[in-house]
């Protein structure tokens, strides 16, 4: 049973009681989550003091614990916030309670909101906020309705790609020039592959310019299960290089996203090399996604050009599709504080570079954030000089290693303004804490 709760087949349910515990339940599973994030002080102006940081659920996902309105009761919610708005006249420029967005005759939302549950409460709150801050509501919920839980979709200008999902086997063919490219013919994917995996759950997409017909870029995944959840893994994601930079890449993560919503999935996960600076800025940056566990030479020795000559250590990324976060980062909001301000708040190095090479591992036991530094061009050092990737490699390796085993996780991915970048960890909570269910003996 869920929660690993005893029932009785004959019992009489009662909605209170069942109410409470599955709020219980919940509890049990948001502990998983990495503790304290870093959040906006607005008293002190500080981004990283941890009294008030934002809860663990606001930034970092684990498992498959949404935010407590999801899915079809999100749209619903929605649905129920422009009934609301029915009655409530939206401030005109000319209005003197313009400045305030919103005209609340009767103090209808104030009497109305409060009758609700604390759980449909909150999210009703949620979908009056979103509603009243971008405009039109049913324009909105129209656009909802159309897209999902896709908030990007409408709300970030990007250039006019279009994305095209794979159905047939050339489809999954014009990806292989594009394999070639980016990686090499030795680690291509076969089109033949590529089909069976998208007629059993999984996904191929491909992104073309306008007036180009050569595939721009194209993200494919299939179907996995991680601790005993469903989950999206997501092997392969590659642009052409003229387009690089130019918003394909989180285009195709969102066709991708909306693909998982759609199937019920709220995790995609993937492995990522964690020296590569671009990469951890497009995923921790743009994505919202976090990591907390590191493989030794994952892949084993690789020959294509962007991994030959190194062990393929990985770190496994978690993107938490369904979360508020999500919304905001691909809506160009919620942005990362700067590599400066982490140093100006003292947040501590565990992984410090010392000129070009690693410096040595810092003592940070009981930090509540840490920063480990990696090169600001992996592919160039690596190029130039071997010998100093692999110090690299190694050195990174020891920071993560630690930090990881300590209970941390990587949750951010932040930027100087000279271009160096380091991670930003904080620490994820107790595991051992056990809970009273309240049920009966």
């Amino acid at each position: 049973m869920p929660g690993g709760l005893r029932r009785s087949a004959l019992r009489v349910a009662d909605p209170t009681r069942e109410h409470r515990q599955q709020r219980k339940r919940d509890l049990g599973v948001a502990l998983e989550d990495p503790a304290e994030v870093p959040a906006l002080n607005a008293e002190r102006g500080s981004r990283f003091h941890r009294a008030s940081g934002r809860g663990a659920r606001e930034l970092v996902e684990q498992g498959h614990l949404a935010e407590d309105i999801a899915g079809t009761e999100r749209s619903d919610l929605l649905l129920l916030a422009v009934a609301v708005l029915d009655d409530v006249d939206l401030a005109r420029p000319d209005d003197e309670c313009a400045d305030a967005g919103v005209a609340l005759p009767n103090d209808l939302l104030p009497r109305f909101v409060p009758l609700f549950d604390g759980g449909i409460r909150d999210g009703l709150e949620r979908a009056l906020i979103e509603i009243l801050e971008h405009g039109d509501p049913l324009q909105e919920v129209d656009a909802r309705r159309r897209h999902g839980r896709d908030a990007s979709r409408y709300s970030l200008s990007m250039p006019e790609f279009r994305i095209e999902v794979a159905q047939d086997i050339a489809a999954c063919a014009a990806t292989i020039p594009l394999q070639e490219e980016v990686w090499s013919g030795d680690v291509v994917v076969h089109p033949q592959l590529l089909l069976a995996v998208v007629h059993n759950g999984g996904f191929v997409a491909l992104g073309y310019a306008p007036e180009d017909p050569m595939p721009a870029g194209f993200v494919f995944g299939f179907l996995g299960i991680h601790d005993y959840h469903f989950r999206h893994h997501s092997h392969m994601l590659a642009v052409r290089d003229p387009y690089r930079g130019s918003g394909l890449a989180q285009q195709l993560k969102e066709a991708q996203r909306d693909h998982c919503l759609d199937q019920g999935i709220e995790i995609i996960a993937w492995t990522m090399d964690p020296l590569e600076a671009r990469n951890a800025r497009f995923n921790f940056g743009k994505l919202g996604a976090y990591t907390r566990t590191y493989h030794r030479d994952f892949y084993g020795a690789m020959p294509d050009k962007l991994n030959q000559g190194l062990p393929s250590d990985r770190i496994y990324v978690e993107w938490p599709i369904g979360h508020d976060r999500t919304y905001k980062r691909l809506r160009g909001e919620d942005i990362p504080a700067s590599l400066e301000d982490a140093e100006r708040e003292g947040v501590a190095y565990l992984l410090r570079a010392d000129g070009e090479r690693p410096g040595a591992l810092a003592e940070t036991m009981g930090a509540s954030h840490l920063l480990v530094e990696i090169p600001r061009a992996f592919q160039e050092l690596k190029a130039r000089d071997a010998k100093l990737a692999l110090e690299w490699r190694l050195a990174g390796r020891g920071a993560f290693e630690r930090a990881f085993g300590e209970g941390y996780a990587a949750v951010e991915f932040l930027r100087a303004a000279d271009g160096r970048g380091a991670y930003l960890l904080v620490p994820q909570p107790r595991r051992d804490l056990t809970l009273d269910t309240d049920d009966d003996v």
